[in-house]
């Protein structure tokens, strides 16, 4: 068997085995958010502005003066009266022939 060349200064390596630790497991640290309660201002409140009414003067005009119509010299017909009296004759001439005829 050959022997290893010594050469001088030379040292063959020490080999260690490694050191092997276990990992320090720790639980995630869960940080929840704060909370803080929302800080309530009061609404600033002005006071309402006070402004004075603008009154404006009612606008003026002259009063209309109503020409009336042209009047004919014999007066319009009233037909409407007319009419009523030619119903009001129908209806009592209906009335007394059911009187006659219920006899």
């Amino acid at each position: 068997m050959m022997q290893p060349l010594a050469i001088p200064g030379m040292q063959p390596p020490v080999l260690q085995p490694p050191v092997m630790q276990p990992p320090v497991l720790q639980p995630p640290v869960m940080q929840l958010p704060v909370m803080q309660p929302p800080v309530l201002q009061p609404p600033m409140m002005q006071p309402p502005v006070l402004q004075p009414p603008v009154l404006q003067p009612p606008m003026m005009q002259p009063p209309m003066m109503a020409v009336p119509a042209p009047q004919s010299a014999k007066g319009k017909f009233p037909w409407m009266v007319f009419t009523i009296a030619v119903l009001m004759g129908i209806m009592v001439a209906a009335a007394v022939l059911l009187f006659f005829l219920k006899h």
